[in-house]
């Protein structure tokens, strides 16, 4: 019985050894997969982030010219602390403080132009000096070219139709399109060569004067007002 027993136990043992073993290489092989799963998802997001900033430096590098960004200025460690202290004392987020600021050929022109246009606001309103002119400008600045702008002035003379006729047909700038007119500036707006002879007491009025060189070329002038 003894015998019969143990022969009849060996293979249930041997069956259950073979269930524990096949079991464990289960269990082994879920861990592992498990790990697979977890290192292959790991790759995929630093992979995805390493190709989001491979992707947003190829943006940044297709950008025009002037929508690039160029450092600025970078604020010190004790100039940042000052600022973030004072807007803390005031009762202000500083989490927004930049300290770096980036700054784009485009918005220094922008800035430009807006700086330009209340200048020639404020000089206008606050100086009381103003004067309203017409212009044609020939970017060529050739001897050739004063030459004939020398004769036009004479033909031109003091009818102020023909001087916006003209301006309108020939002018370089983008005033063309209204005759010439630049409207109504006060001093300092225009280049330094144009505004001293503009407000000169002894330039004439309702008169072509000129040709007057600046940095972009040679300018006939027509004076109609003026006042100091």
């Amino acid at each position: 019985m003894t015998g019969l027993t143990t022969t009849r136990l060996l293979p249930r043992r041997h069956k259950i050894q073979k269930h524990t073993s096949l079991r464990y290489t289960l269990v082994t092989k879920s861990v592992w997969l498990m790990n697979a799963i977890v290192l292959a998802t790991i790759a995929a997001t630093v992979g995805a982030y390493r190709n989001e900033e491979y992707y947003e430096a190829r943006r940044a590098a297709s950008k025009p010219w002037l929508m690039k960004e160029f450092q600025l200025v970078e604020l010190s460690d004790s100039v940042y602390d000052q600022i973030v202290t004072l807007m803390d004392t005031q009762g202000m987020d500083a989490n927004f403080v930049p300290r770096t600021i980036f700054v784009s050929p485009f918005t220094i022109m922008l800035v430009t132009l807006v700086l330009a246009n209340l200048w020639s606001w404020l000089s206008y309103h606050l100086s009381g000096t103003w004067v309203e002119a017409s212009h044609i400008l020939v970017k060529d600045t050739s001897p050739k070219t004063l030459k004939a702008l020398v004769g036009l002035k004479a033909q031109l003379g003091k009818d102020a139709k023909l001087f916006g006729l003209t301006a309108k047909q020939y002018s370089q700038c983008p005033s063309s399109h209204q005759l010439g007119d630049l409207g109504r500036f006060g001093p300092g707006v225009m280049a330094p060569p144009f505004d001293k002879i503009c407000f000169d007491p002894a330039t004439p009025l309702n008169e072509t004067i000129g040709p007057v060189q600046t940095q972009f070329g040679y300018h006939l002038i027509y004076l109609r007002k003026r006042k100091f």
